[in-house]
């Protein structure tokens, strides 16, 4: 669920027949916005077929003076799936951000990026400028601040459509990285906990749903609600 231009949901019930963001546009009030304010979160599954990028996501002052935003991006994964080898990356190891750059250069992300167990059921917080990266395996259930730009330290070389290395953003990753943060993490209240979510279209469960929504070509990390199996 997005309310930002380039990523809002259509609204398919009710008598608005628009997006989420023209709603919010038309009528902040009705959402308890300001106007000229964005609707303030996206909420969404993200699932990792492989490790993602070690990455950092902007802070709010940050995302002000460089990106003309409103919004850095903090967010929560809890943890449907937990990864395969059962942790994230997570964390700053080096506190010196010169010595942090020169070791990505040489291709020395583990010496920077630290990890974090995780469990199925546990909540994750990521406060925006912390280093971290979802790995292969895991499923989660995503709340963030309402923006999607993401700063890439390590790409692990993998090449672009077109043959060459993806971009990095390493001088925006580094000057908007507060190596003092911490990921926090801890388990999912039981008393809170609904039955596992499925979802079946014919006789495939929302896993697969999902891994068939990538085969058709979709966006290998993010998976939007619109689709349908």
């Amino acid at each position: 669920v997005s309310g930002i231009e380039e990523l809002s949901n259509e609204i398919l019930s009710g008598d608005e027949h628009r997006t989420l963001y023209e709603a919010v546009k038309a009528v902040p009030e009705k959402f308890g916005i300001t106007p000229g304010v964005d609707y303030p979160i996206i909420i969404s599954f993200t699932s990792a077929d492989q490790d993602l990028s070690i990455q950092v996501h902007p802070t709010d002052d940050y995302a002000k003076t460089h990106e003309n935003t409103l919004y850095g991006k903090s967010e929560s994964w809890y943890f449907i799936e937990p990864p395969s080898e059962g942790w994230i990356y997570a964390d700053s190891l080096i506190e010196d951000k010169k010595e942090i750059k020169r070791s990505i250069l040489n291709g020395d992300y583990e010496s920077v990026v630290g990890k974090r167990l995780v469990s199925k059921n546990d909540l994750v917080y990521i406060p925006s400028g912390t280093l971290h990266a979802l790995t292969r395996g895991s499923l989660v259930y995503e709340i963030q601040q309402s923006t999607d730009i993401t700063y890439r330290f390590f790409d692990y070389n993998r090449l672009d459509n077109d043959g060459k290395l993806r971009d990095l953003h390493l001088d925006d990753a580094i000057e908007t990285l507060n190596t003092e943060n911490r990921v926090k993490s801890s388990a999912f209240p039981k008393d809170t906990l609904v039955s596992e979510t499925a979802i079946y279209y014919g006789k495939k469960n929302f896993r697969e749903c999902i891994s068939q929504y990538y085969r058709r070509g979709g966006s290998y990390h993010r998976f939007q609600r619109k689709y349908v199996c």
